[in-house]
């Protein structure tokens, strides 16, 4: 399976995401709730997400998702414009105890 050709997120963004502590994920990924688990994977010895495993699994849970399916292909499809424009975007992340809007 190649994963790198799919939108994934690691424990804590997917903790961050569903608003929940990062345990949260990793007791879907082991116990998961009301016998549905969170499928996960190892990649470079840190677990992660596929995106579209995630939307599975609330889907399963409660018919939610965390990002509609057309807006994950739009944000994909703007990432590739992107790089064939040679414009490369970072992501900064903000520290816990840095001041700024929540």
């Amino acid at each position: 399976m190649n994963l790198l050709g799919q939108p994934w997120l690691t424990f804590s963004k997917a903790a961050q995401q569903l608003r929940v502590h990062i345990s949260t994920i990793h007791r879907y990924r082991l116990r998961g709730i009301r016998g549905v688990r969170l499928k996960t994977y190892l990649l470079g010895g840190k677990r992660i997400v596929l995106l579209a495993d995630l939307n599975t699994f609330l889907a399963e849970l409660n018919g939610t998702q965390v990002l509609p399916q057309a807006l994950a292909d739009r944000a994909a499809a703007a990432g590739k414009v992107l790089d064939a424009m040679g414009v490369r975007m970072e992501r900064v992340e903000r520290k816990s105890n840095e001041p700024g809007i929540d």
